[in-house]
């Protein structure tokens, strides 16, 4: 079985006598952000084919899987953060798409949430707000030299302070100085990373407890049906004959305001297992 992915081997031998899968869960990252290990759900396929991966992860008998995302919730925090009129305007109108609208101003095209320019858009994007440098984004993403250059002249005319923030973290981050990631909680930067783990780690923690105070605000009656959490997604057991009534109360529940920034949640639609939510639709023609 060389070559073959390992992921079923790894489920399977963590599946204890219920037939559940319990996993290891810590916050032992520096942001905060929870680390799900043995069997590890944050390298289970999602995209591109790979979320037949997830099919063997079954709701109870009679429920349906819903998984639950934050809309862009690294981004609306790094928005909140630094406090960039022209970049917060990017999230405050429920019409714009930040990663289709920043597409849109450096490729002239606007393609769509599935679009790849819009794909590339939120590839580098996330890169660039957590302080990677041109070589590194074109490393680590394949992207071309050429349209990862065009992003970063854009950016930096485009959002001044954003730029600015940045600086201001690796500068703290490079002190040693404890962090306050928005919400108080203070996290401890690696001065010998700064320049990345600077502005990584406010956002990446800031959106952690966005996260988490989502889930601490759902109704007592829904968290039964919590299943798992992976970074800004939240997975539920939903029964069927309730699963429309519960949907917008978990939506509600994921909402919030950071700093003027609006919080939004979507869902996928439920499914009969959680790899069935992520496979293509067909369209009606």
């Amino acid at each position: 079985m060389q070559g073959v992915r390992s992921i079923y081997g790894n489920i399977r031998a963590h599946l204890g006598s219920d037939g559940r899968v319990h996993p290891t869960i810590s916050a032992r990252q520096a942001s905060g952000r929870l680390s799900i290990t043995d069997p590890g759900l944050t390298v289970v396929g999602k995209r591109d084919g790979r979320w037949v991966e997830r099919e063997v992860f079954l709701p109870e008998e009679g429920h349906l899987i819903v998984p639950f995302d934050l809309d862009q919730v690294d981004a609306r925090a790094v928005a909140g953060l630094c406090q960039d009129p022209a970049y917060m305007a990017l999230f405050t109108d429920p019409k714009i798409d930040s990663h289709e609208e920043i597409a849109y101003r450096l490729w002239g095209v606007r393609d769509g949430k599935k679009g790849p320019y819009r794909n590339k858009a939120k590839r580098i994007g996330h890169a660039w707000n957590y302080g990677a440098g041109i070589a590194r984004i074109v490393r680590e993403t394949g992207i071309a030299e050429a349209d990862v250059r065009r992003f970063d002249e854009g950016m930096r005319t485009d959002f001044p302070l954003l730029v600015q923030w940045k600086r201001d973290m690796a500068e703290t981050a490079r002190t040693g100085a404890l962090m306050d990631n928005g919400f108080g909680r203070m996290m401890r930067p690696n001065p010998d990373r700064a320049h990345t783990q600077g502005p990584a780690l406010m956002g990446q923690g800031a959106a952690r407890d966005l996260m988490m105070g989502g889930i601490l605000r759902l109704p007592v009656e829904v968290v039964p049906m919590l299943r798992a959490g992976v970074h800004d997604e939240v997975v539920l057991s939903i029964p069927k004959d309730v699963v429309d009534d519960v949907i917008p109360v978990v939506l509600g529940a994921l909402a919030d305001d950071f700093r003027g920034i609006p919080i939004t949640a979507g869902c996928e639609p439920p499914a009969e297992n959680w790899g069935r939510c992520y496979a293509p639709r067909k369209t009606a023609k």
